[in-house]
């Protein structure tokens, strides 16, 4: 009866009266645990301590210290749940429970404390391996818990072993981590439609990690394919045995994220063209189904279009043109800003695109990444200073400095891109103390395999500015094999064209130009390949070759730096082609008049041998 008066009629009065009448004629401690508990379902937690408390008065042999206290914790009342826990007396439920409580207030050591003495020591390894978490010690976490699973039936839990997953994966354990969301897969009854589509996704995801594009693609179909209201088996998917991946969503948002995941995978693999097809179709079906713009496979199509070298053929600003761009009241979404400055920024306008970021920054999905590259422009674009984003006398520097400060990283890779970020631009500051300081950092964090490539290239940086440029080159040949991967594609390719340049210097021109070529594989706009393309061909005294490539570098630059039409236009006089010269100068000049004192020298020269 209490039942229904809850769930079909809602009325709580008479759900509760069900209880009081059930106490009145058997007044005993199981009828006074029933009512509380009953008041807790109705969200009245003061009347549930009330009843616990008369049961105590009634029965004072019976302990409510854990039940009591547990609703303390619901209701914020810290306090008095530490008083009820420590009531109770040590071992049991109840000290892992107050452990637990002081590890989330942030009290560590008395954590620890208050696991001390208990009988089966084991059923403390989840809350030991919190505080080593704490502590930023995820080996020892990882240690701790995965002893106390593999030790005790109990512990053996999806949450336990979601946790071993994702402390292997941060650990960039991944084959372990795989492991671990195996074993979860091999239970699925258990899991809710949500969770098991959570498995997936993370699965899906490790597979991009280890290139196992296979196992993958294999489930992003199978996810793509249940949530069209199919039931697939997994046919050696990972942990299922062959059964149908029972539990998936069969909603419109799971088959749009699988349809984002199986072109994500294609992107990673390297095939560009297919992952472009994939997301300019996911953008077009989300609009035709009335489901808005979907900004993150925009996003992705806009970062493959630059790869592609074909951004500024049309197709994202006719995407960014349509309605699908505003939200309530004409205001432009975070996801819309944060397109709309990605797509400025890659086209060579930073200014505008650093407008555009700002506008995004404080959202909650796009903010972090929109303020990495804010500092990102800074340090690439001097000219930045000074401008109404971030007004006052303050350089590029300062104002990349203040946007670190605003990032609020929530996870570990974030929190090594802040890193990483602060200590770029600590190089860039070229003040002596700074200098050090970076160096010292990017020492330490070349060790981390997380950072390894962009301290790696940080390192060889600060030797190249100390004139050690064998000792940068020894660096960076570490990491010319290593394998692309879209998370750590911009550090990798400047590390992988850094060393080109050095082996330019050295005169070892084919080593050089395999490195280019193969950055150039992964990104077509890369303007700073094809000005070193240029620099070997000119070495080579192949100048049409090198023309070919400054003008190609030209048309890709995304900064207003004279060097590249300066050394196009002196290239040009030395293969008298002297009207080309000029050309090429007085266009310098169109765009920046700032410019022209670099470039008068060559085109007076140039005129002069016009003129005799």
């Amino acid at each position: 009866m209490a039942s229904i008066y809850l769930n079909r009629l809602r009325s709580p009065d008479n759900y509760i009266g069900c209880y009081k009448t059930l106490l009145q004629k058997t007044p005993s401690t199981e009828n006074y645990v029933r009512l509380a508990e009953a008041y807790l379902n109705i969200q009245d937690a003061d009347s549930a301590v009330a009843t616990y408390e008369t049961a105590r008065r009634v029965n004072p042999s019976v302990k409510f210290g854990v039940k009591l206290a547990r609703i303390f914790v619901k209701t914020h009342r810290y306090e008095a749940a530490i008083r009820c826990y420590k009531e109770e007396g040590s071992g049991g439920e109840g000290a892992i429970e107050l452990a637990t409580l002081y590890v989330g207030l942030g009290h560590l050591d008395v954590a620890r404390e208050t696991l001390e003495g208990l009988e089966r020591p084991v059923l403390a390894s989840p809350v030991l391996a919190k505080i080593k978490e704490k502590s930023s010690d995820i080996r020892g976490a990882y240690d701790t818990l995965l002893q106390g699973v593999e030790t005790c039936a109990e512990l053996r839990t999806h949450a336990h072993t979601k946790q071993l997953a994702q402390y292997a994966t941060q650990l960039r354990d991944f084959h372990a981590a795989i492991g671990h969301y195996r074993t979860m897969l091999n239970d699925v009854s258990r899991l809710s439609a949500q969770e098991t589509h959570s498995v997936y996704i993370a699965l899906i995801k490790l597979y991009m990690q280890i290139s196992d594009w296979k196992s993958c693609e294999s489930l992003c179909s199978q996810l793509l394919n249940s949530s069209s209201g199919g039931a697939p088996g997994v046919n050696g998917a990972p942990g299922v045995n062959g059964a149908p991946p029972a539990g998936i969503s069969s909603t419109g948002s799971a088959a749009t994220t699988a349809r984002l995941m199986l072109a994500d995978a294609t992107f990673r693999r390297g095939d560009f063209q297919s992952a472009s097809d994939h997301f300019a179709s996911i953008v077009s079906s989300s609009q035709e189904q009335g489901q808005g713009m979907n900004y993150t496979a925009l996003a992705r199509y806009i970062e493959i279009q630059r790869r592609l070298a074909t951004l500024k053929e049309g197709k994202v600003t006719d995407m960014l043109a349509g309605k699908v761009g505003r939200g309530v009241g004409g205001v432009r979404p975070p996801g819309y800003c944060y397109c709309q400055g990605l797509f400025e920024w890659y086209s060579g306008n930073p200014l505008v695109a650093l407008g555009w970021f700002n506008r995004a920054k404080h959202d909650s999905e796009w903010g972090q990444q929109s303020l990495h590259n804010m500092v990102e422009i800074c340090l690439a674009n001097p000219e930045v200073a000074g401008s109404s984003i971030k007004p006052g006398n303050g350089g590029a520097l300062e104002m990349a400095d203040s946007f670190i400060k605003e990032m609020n990283p929530c996870s570990l890779e974030e929190d090594w891109s802040c890193k990483l970020l602060s200590n770029f631009i600590r190089c860039a500051s070229l003040d002596r103390i700074e200098f050090e300081m970076a160096l010292n950092e990017f020492t330490r964090l070349a060790q981390n395999e997380g950072t390894r490539v962009g301290a790696s290239l940080g390192l060889a940086k600060c030797y190249v500015h100390h004139n050690q440029s064998s000792r940068a080159r020894n660096i960076l040949k570490l990491l010319a094999k290593t394998p692309w991967t879209f998370e750590e594609a911009d550090y990798l390719e400047s590390c992988w064209l850094l060393l080109a340049e050095l082996l330019i210097q050295d005169s070892k021109l084919d080593r050089a130009a395999t490195l280019i070529q193969h950055t150039l594989g992964y990104n077509k706009s890369s303007a700073k390949s094809y000005e070193l393309l240029a620099n070997i061909a000119e070495s080579r005294d192949e100048l049409d070759t090198a023309v070919k490539y400054y003008n190609q570098a030209l048309r890709l630059g995304v900064s207003s730096e004279p060097g590249l039409s300066l050394k196009l236009a002196s290239l040009l006089l030395r293969m008298r082609r002297y009207g080309d010269a000029m050309d090429v100068c007085m266009s310098a000049r169109r765009k920046d008049a700032s410019t022209w004192h670099a470039h008068r020298t060559v085109y007076e020269r140039a005129m002069n041998h016009l003129r005799t």
